[in-house]
């Protein structure tokens, strides 16, 4: 009986010594973290390579092993999300990042990574996935991850904050960039013709003279069609547009012939526009 005692602590200890019982507790290891994510091809090999020399005990295998998981870590891409350019400031930007509001100064980055190299009240330029691009006010950008198939994506829509009890956004007018105050009494996309004139619009030949009743009376416009009217990372085309003679400012007035092609809703202080038809 006491023989017997004595003998299992010396089993137990020749199995602790004995070859390969600790590489299959690793392996056991692996295996469960294997079931927590998928890993890439790129860690399976890296892992594969660790796992062969630990049973092989060759420092050199392991090295090679190591090596892989660490460039494998290096390449990897920042996780998908969306980006929105809300505020631009000297040398300070106010971003939105998957729904969430982050007040950079230069050179500080939100948890995602994304970092603010510069910025002005006309552009910021934004580090992202290791390279630098620069965006303007209402800029939505999509970094990391792959690209999701067409039917996967969201409607098309973009948010408006309010800017001194103004909705106030970024967007373009047959490519060019132009400042939009929505203007939910204002019939058409409105501007007065020295902006027109800047953006090409050839208003006085091709557009349709009339009068408009303003909070100042009575004022002469040509009645056009805009070829692509976009907001943000909304874009309609054959959007109807007036031109005001006169001084209006240089704000192009968003009125009901964009605005009634999308859906309104307000949400907190954000003014979201989604795409109809």
């Amino acid at each position: 009986m006491s023989q017997s005692r004595r003998a299992a602590p010396r089993s137990d200890a020749a199995a602790r010594h004995r070859p390969g019982v600790g590489f299959r507790s690793a392996q056991a290891g692996l295996r469960l973290s294997s079931q927590r994510r998928v890993r890439s091809p790129c860690e399976r090999t890296g892992g594969a390579a660790v796992a062969s020399a630990f049973a092989a005990r060759d420092p050199s295998m392991m090295r090679r092993g190591l090596s892989i998981l660490l460039l494998c870590l290096l390449a990897a891409p920042l996780p998908a999300a969306e980006v929105v350019v809300l505020g631009l400031f000297k040398d300070f930007a106010v971003l939105e990042v998957d729904g969430k509001r982050y007040r950079l100064r230069r050179g500080e980055s939100t948890p995602e990574g994304i970092r603010l190299v510069s910025a002005d009240s006309e552009r910021a330029v934004l580090e992202l996935d290791g390279r630098r691009e620069t965006h303007r006010l209402g800029s939505r950008i999509r970094v990391g991850g792959a690209a999701r198939p067409p039917e996967a994506r969201a409607p098309a829509e973009v948010r408006i904050w309010p800017s001194r009890g103004m909705y106030l956004t970024a967007g373009s007018i047959n490519g060019h960039p132009v400042r939009f105050l929505v203007d939910t009494g204002a019939s058409w996309v409105s501007m007065g013709e020295a902006l027109a004139k800047r953006l090409g619009i050839d208003y006085r030949y091709r557009g349709e003279p009339g009068v408009a009743q303003t909070a100042n009376g009575a004022v002469r416009l040509y009645r056009v069609t805009l070829d692509r009217v976009k907001v943000g990372g909304l874009e309609l085309r054959n959007v109807t547009g007036a031109v005001l003679e006169g001084d209006v400012g240089d704000e192009v007035l968003l009125g009901q012939s964009f605005l009634n092609r999308t859906t309104m809703v307000r949400k907190g202080q954000a003014l979201i526009l989604r795409k109809r038809f």
